[in-house]
């Protein structure tokens, strides 16, 4: 294990291979692409081997493949692994697109992607057609005379283009245009994601000389998974806050903190090691202990506050929004002193709010951020009558919680207690299939912490339990 860790090269391949953390809720599903990867070495090494035997000619193609299966040794063993493994190849990209599209693989922000897939395909396609072509057998000439004379269904210009000697220039042209646009497309939106705009003005006090070279390469924070960031939002708008403060000299302070008992520290410490800001205390309070992330103003400035902008997120409850609307309001007009603040009522929205619960449910974020809500506000856990209960509970918010029925597609009514919070909860079977299909089978980021393993538990609960035990759970259980 030690030369692992120690060799440049394994070091590398142990990295990718054996320490990668990968997210909880993937499945065998996701082993298509690494069995494409053997596929294509396979295709490679064969197709190479073949070729040093193929005669690219009209007269002899054929002849030269009947050398290679009767002549060269073991030449029809390489052959044939070059057939299969084609064949193998289309029958797993087909099962790697199908799970693709099952889990919304092609929504934002994975949409270039899925586009780049899409021309993979096409060309893997066209590979294949050629491969066919090859051996310039009977079904080779009239696969080839098929699909040529498919293009003869251009209006027009179709039936020149067939008989034209000049159609192999025509389709390279066509594939290089193609693959030109998808290069362009790809470059234009790395110019436009180069950097993160500051927020504000930043007194260069406060530009300390520790954090000056991470907050310079900001175009690392572009490729932040938006799926973690619209958790990490969920999170904020249960156990955190964006606190303005007055300083001893009135003046303006700002800082966001998240606050979790001291047991959950795991989960500040890997949004910490994702933002790479912020500075985690804990209070070891004897009757509750708490550890907090700090992200102070400079960092909310130039890296969190304009992630957020960047990727479309924003927060949902009332008293995160006032907050967070506040904070940018000083910002963009740099106040110094706390007098110059306005009444809140006078302070414009960062953001447009959903008017109904439909509008929730339409958010391209709403359910990542509903992973990160529930890891602060929600729990799981058994009855006492061995019935299994999800529920979320918050402050009043009457639109969001009606939105929770609709993305958990159940009828149970919201609660309302002492006339201060709601709170949404379902225990019936397929209510309870609905749950874990939203948080094990749905591809959002997974729950994390503390609350991570409270799932797991209680589905482990639920599997045990005779009620419950035909419902479908993730592997991890079973």
């Amino acid at each position: 294990m030690r030369i692992l860790k120690s060799h440049p090269l394994l070091k590398l391949v142990n990295s990718y291979l054996i320490d990668a953390s990968q997210p909880s809720n993937i499945s065998y599903l996701w082993n298509f692409g690494s069995l494409l990867l053997v596929c294509l070495v396979i295709q490679i090494i064969t197709g190479v081997t073949l070729a040093m035997h193929y005669s690219p000619n009209v007269l002899e193609a054929f002849n030269s493949i009947e050398h290679i299966m009767r002549d060269v040794n073991n030449g029809w063993l390489v052959r044939y692994l070059h057939s299969n493994t084609a064949s193998a190849f289309f029958f797993l990209v087909y099962l790697h697109i199908g799970r693709g599209m099952y889990y919304g693989s092609y929504r934002a922000p994975r949409t270039l992607v899925w586009a780049i897939g899409t021309v993979i395909l096409i060309l893997m396609m066209g590979t294949g057609f050629l491969g066919y072509v090859l051996p310039y057998g009977q079904m080779s000439l009239w696969g080839a005379t098929v699909i040529t004379n498919l293009i003869s269904a251009i209006p027009w210009i179709g039936q020149d283009i067939v008989e034209s000697i000049n159609i192999t220039v025509i389709i390279s042209l066509f594939i290089f245009v193609l693959i030109l646009f998808i290069y362009l497309f790809s470059f234009n939106k790395e110019i436009m994601s180069l950097c993160l705009p500051t927020i504000g003005i930043i007194h260069k006090n406060a530009l300390k000389k520790g954090n000056k070279v991470l907050r310079s390469n900001k175009e690392e924070y572009i490729s932040i998974p938006s799926s973690f960031l619209a958790f990490l939002v969920g999170l904020i708008d249960g156990d955190g806050y964006i606190q303005v403060t007055r300083t001893p000299k009135g003046f303006i302070a700002i800082k966001l903190v998240i606050s979790l008992h001291l047991e959950d520290i795991s989960t500040l410490e890997y949004i910490h090691s994702v933002l790479k800001i912020g500075k985690i205390n804990v209070y070891k309070d004897l009757r509750s202990p708490t550890c907090k992330l700090v992200i102070n103003r400079t960092d909310l400035q130039e890296v969190m506050f304009p992630l957020l902008i960047y990727n479309n997120l924003f927060f949902l409850t009332d008293t995160r929004i006032n907050q967070f609307n506040l904070s940018m309001y000083i910002l963009k007009n740099d106040l110094k002193t706390y007098n110059e603040i306005p009444d809140i009522t006078n302070i414009p929205s960062v953001f447009e709010i959903p008017k109904n619960p439909r509008d929730y449910t339409l958010l391209p974020f709403f359910k990542n951020w509903i992973v990160g809500f529930t890891c602060s506000e929600g729990s799981f856990f058994i009855k006492s009558n061995n019935d299994g209960c999800f529920q979320l509970k918050q402050r009043i918010h009457t639109n969001l919680f009606e939105a929770f029925k609709l993305v958990f597609d159940t009828n149970r009514k919201i609660e309302t207690e002492k006339g201060l919070y709601n709170q949404f909860g379902v225990s019936s079977k397929s209510d309870i299939q609905n749950v874990i299909n939203f948080f094990s089978f749905s591809g959002l980021h997974p729950l994390v912490g503390l609350k991570g393993i409270q799932y797991i538990k209680w589905l482990n609960s639920l599997h045990a339990s005779k009620r419950y035990n035909s419902l479908n759970f993730p592997e991890a259980v079973l």
